[in-house]
């Protein structure tokens, strides 16, 4: 048997023959059956493997060897005098302080474990001895009393800071064999890796603090300064290093956060400077937020855009709250991401017709790169960041919104876009400048304007100005500009503006409110639909008695939604649900004759509440209508008491019938 091989041999545990080679329990791991087979290689070298899986070099490091040694050596290094020598031992005591096992350091800086046989003796490796950490006890005891515990890679440096009066303690077996159940011994403590100077020894550190995290009340890693390569804390306090430096590096070393973990920003608000909003137009444009215009294809959304762009390159002043114009301010750069309309056919002509300064003006149409080119979307975040930089723009217009959101963002989720507009007003406010972003509205007839546009209400959520265009409802050439949300001051009024042939010109403020412009017939076939369903109410009310059925083709489904819509608008401020209550309790066939008995003003003349209805109906003024609500609000009750009967398909209501009647109204 070769010197080699009965090294080996000699630092295992239950060695049996087996064949032409031996077996025995794998030091490595916990090890109820001889998992361990080991022969002797062709070129004399010593071949090891454990069946359980463990590792050639695990192997080796449970028994003190490395794996060089498992090769034979020239006779003149076997023969050096005293190179296997134990010259340093460890004891590793369980919590009650009973040894358990010891770490053997030789001359030549090898290391291995072994345990007490029971008889005064000692057996090489673990075996099924569970391992523990080193000074076990005493860092129970030191963790109790809230002391600091410092994880070095071996048991001489441990023994060098418990010299210092410093709790220290280590695993066995080196670096890479820290244990989670170790983690378990230092829960609440405030924990110091210092790793060896070395790749082996950071990656341990790393390891310790990982398997530390969520149990030690705070975790440090601390590299020492000034360490030689491969060199530990024992050397820098050879070096010179000090108790008092030791715990100053500790108290100054930042906590140790997981790869990849994100940690929470937290902001006292005694550090926060107040400041006050910056506008660029007051109060419809704060600087440095989202402001969204909407309006319907075509109302002019794009024309206003163009011509706010080129008031701010040209310095001009925006109109104010009272019809005068502000004072001017410093001529400002703009950026323009159009996806509808053309630079050359549309945006520089309406510019020039704006006399807007188109050296300030600067359009955003893609990216490029060394190989490729791309169309931009507001995912690419870092594209449009380096044209802010180097724009430096007041105004970014982005016309319209749902076409840059990306191609696999879907609108109607919040979740989807809520992230795609926070980077948005991110860039806004680390520029300093407004984002105007241009939507459409949608069909829905919800009867909040910020309901009414396209996608997630995250939309409306996101922005701190919400404005809408629309047609005037008295003057088809003239368009309103009102404002529906304001999250940083009361509300602008509303102002009128004109698209001729010639330009864009703005006409002064306008008392037309949001819900007026809302209210507007969106097309020839929805206005159309508003008139004859007037016109069938007006001559229901001119009857002796209520019509029993409707005209035919009149009230179709999507009339009666329609009225809906626009009766809910009209009544919903008036106190008309108390008049149903009272219709419920006392209810009696004859309707019509039942509402003028109990509303003499009824008999009023027909025309006057035909000709004051039907403004309000058209307007959707509700404000108009409050204001004429003590002359005719019997009318308006009773309007909506003949909708409901025409609803129900023109027939009288019975008792039966009763609870509909509440519940539809």
């Amino acid at each position: 048997m070769s010197p080699t091989l009965r090294n080996v041999l000699s630092r295992l545990e239950g060695v049996k023959r087996c064949g032409s080679g031996w077996q025995a329990f794998c030091p490595s791991h916990d090890d109820r059956k001889p998992s361990l087979h080991v022969s002797k290689g062709g070129d004399g070298r010593v071949l090891v493997h454990c069946h359980a899986g463990c590792s050639v070099n695990d192997v080796c490091t449970a028994i003190g060897l490395e794996v060089k040694d498992l090769y034979p050596e020239p006779e003149r290094k076997r023969n050096q005098a005293g190179s296997g020598e134990v010259i340093a031992t460890y004891d590793y005591k369980d919590a009650n302080g009973k040894l358990l096992f010891q770490v053997c350091r030789t001359a030549d800086k090898r290391f291995f474990q072994r345990r007490p046989d029971g008889k005064g003796g000692w057996i090489n490796g673990l075996g099924n001895v569970k391992p523990v950490l080193y000074r076990l006890p005493e860092l129970i005891q030191a963790v109790q009393r809230g002391e600091t515990a410092f994880i070095p890679e071996g048991e001489k440096d441990v023994e060098n800071l418990v010299r210092l009066g410093l709790t220290a303690t280590t695993s066995p077996m080196g670096a890479g064999k820290w244990r989670d159940c170790y983690s378990d011994w230092l829960k609440g403590a405030n924990c110091v890796i210092l790793p060896d100077n070395d790749e082996p020894g950071r990656k341990h550190a790393q390891q310790v603090a990982q398997s530390l995290h969520g149990k030690a009340a705070s975790i440090k890693v601390v590299e020492l300064p000034g360490l030689p390569e491969k060199g530990d804390v024992s050397n820098w306090l050879a070096a010179g290093g000090t108790k008092e430096e030791l715990l100053k590096l500790a108290a100054e070393a930042a906590e140790w956060e997981p790869a990849g973990k994100t940690k929470p920003v937290i902001v006292r608000l005694a550090e926060v400077e107040p400041e006050e909003v910056a506008w660029l137009w007051e109060p419809y444009i704060p600087l440095g937020k989202l402001t969204i215009l909407e309006g319907d294809p075509g109302v002019g959304k794009t024309w206003l855009a163009l011509q706010l762009a080129a008031i701010v390159s040209r310095g001009d002043p925006f109109p104010g709250l009272d019809g005068v114009p502000r004072e001017r301010r410093e001529p400002a750069n703009v950026v323009y991401l159009s996806a509808e309309d053309g630079l050359a056919d549309t945006l520089r002509p309406r510019l020039d017709k704006a006399g807007a300064d188109v050296n300030r003006v600067y359009a955003l149409t893609g990216w490029e790169g060394k190989s490729k080119t791309g169309s931009i979307t507001l995912l690419a975040l870092d594209v449009i960041e380096t044209a802010l930089q180097q724009v430096k723009p007041a105004l970014v217009v982005v016309d319209p919104l749902q076409a840059y959101l990306g191609a696999g963002v879907d609108m109607h989720r919040a979740n989807e876009v809520r992230p795609v507009l926070a980077g948005l007003a991110a860039l806004a406010e680390r520029y300093k400048c407004a984002a105007l972003c241009i939507r459409h509205l949608g069909k829905s007839q919800q009867d909040r304007a910020i309901y009414r546009g396209l996608g997630s209400i995250d939309f409306a959520a996101a922005a701190r100005s919400i404005l809408l265009v629309g047609q005037h409802p008295d003057d088809e050439h003239r368009r309103v500009l009102a404002q529906s949300k304001n999250s940083l001051a009361a509300k602008g009024v509303s102002i009128a503006f004109e698209l001729r042939e010639d330009g864009f010109f703005w006409c002064g403020l306008s008392d037309i409110t949001v819900e007026a412009l809302l209210a507007v017939p969106r097309s020839e076939e929805e206005k159309s639909a508003v008139d004859e369903a007037a016109g069938f109410l007006r001559e229901a009310l001119a009857g002796d008695k209520l019509r029993l059925e409707a005209p035919a083709g009149v009230l179709t489904p999507e009339l009666k939604e329609l009225l809906a819509a626009h009766k809910q608008e009209l009544v919903c401020q008036l106190t008309w649900t108390t008049m149903l209550d009272r219709a419920n309790k006392s209810y009696k066939p004859g309707a019509l004759q039942w509402a003028r008995t109990h509303f003499p003003d009824l008999e009023n003349p027909l025309r006057e509440a035909e000709s004051r209805f039907e403004k309000a109906y058209h307007r959707q003024d509700i404000e108009g209508v409050q204001q004429a609500a003590a002359t005719w609000e019997a009318t308006i009750k009773r309007t909506c008491l003949l909708y409901e009967f025409a609803s129900n398909g023109g027939s009288v209501l019975s008792k039966a019938e009763k609870p509909s009647l509440r519940k539809s109204c």
